[in-house]
């Protein structure tokens, strides 16, 4: 490049210039390109997300109005073969033979299975409305805990849990967060055949929420599965074994308290349940506060 003392410098140097100054401002352009993609794409992935959310509501609300009338339907003549089971079994002989009680307990077990399938039917269709009040989740999870284990297929599976002494409270139903919970663990016990190792981790959120993991030592969910988990009647579980109506309330129970649920695989291998909360104190709440800090 030449020097301003000699012929075409003061042009050299002004081309330089102007080259860097281009430069810094094609930098500057890049950038600002570069967060509008970053912003389109997050805007893009949050429409999806409503979506998802608006097609599931629909999808939850005609399955919901199908369940009532299905329900109804059913109870009331389910209620009529209960009753004839027992007019039948109090007037057996003294020493009636065993095919006819084999038959009728048969009758009874499978009654009061559909009577479960009704039950669960009405908490999709017309869920209560949640009494929100501040949860020591701790506290729930070690009572879900107890619950499950009174169940054979949880007996023999071991738990580990890490939820730390300075979580807030979540802002929970005391009553279906159990329900969510006991749901989570008996699935778990399910899929680990009775026997493996479950853990519930907890922690807090950059934005004040709380997030509960629920990881199993199972199989894990296939990937052609897990878009439909959360869909009502949706089972991966032997014909019998399930309703496939779990996890559709549990996913309804936690919009309820205006939190999340969500499912994924584990790095080391297992299913994997997320649960995030709200955070924070309900003024109209008739419960006692939970001792959180």
């Amino acid at each position: 490049m030449g020097t301003p003392g000699e012929p075409g410098g003061f042009a050299l140097t002004r081309a330089a210039v102007a080259f860097e100054r281009l430069a810094i401002a094609f930098d500057e352009e890049r950038g600002r390109l570069a967060a509008k993609v970053s912003e389109l794409t997050d805007a893009n992935r949050a429409l999806a997300e409503a979506r998802e959310t608006l097609l599931r509501t629909e999808k939850l609300a005609t399955v919901g109005r199908l369940a009532a009338g299905l329900a109804h339907e059913v109870g009331n003549p389910l209620g009529a073969v209960e009753g004839y089971v027992e007019l039948a079994r109090a007037r057996l002989p003294p020493d009636p033979h065993p095919d006819l009680v084999d038959a009728l307990a048969r009758i009874s077990t499978a009654a009061q299975r559909i009577d479960r399938i009704v039950r669960d039917l009405l908490d999709f269709a017309r869920p209560s409305v949640p009494l929100l009040a501040p949860i020591d989740l701790a506290a729930a999870v070690d009572a879900s805990i107890r619950l499950a284990r009174v169940q054979v297929r949880f007996k023999h599976v071991e738990v580990e849990i890490d939820i730390g002494d300075h979580l807030p409270c979540v802002l929970a139903d005391e009553h279906h967060l159990s329900q969510v919970l006991l749901n989570l663990l008996l699935n778990a016990g399910d899929a680990m055949g009775g026997a493996g190792r479950v853990r519930l981790m907890a922690h807090g959120t950059q934005d004040g929420r709380v997030v509960l993991a629920v990881e199993d030592s199972g199989p894990g969910i296939a990937a052609v599965d897990l878009p439909r988990i959360f869909d009502p009647f949706f089972t991966t579980k032997d014909p019998g074994e399930g309703t496939g109506l779990g996890l559709a309330i549990s996913h309804r129970i936690m919009e309820s308290f205006g939190g999340e649920i969500a499912a994924h695989n584990g790095e080391r291998g297992g299913a994997v349940f997320e649960l995030t909360f709200r955070t924070g104190v309900v003024v109209t709440s008739a419960r006692p506060l939970a001792r959180c800090p």
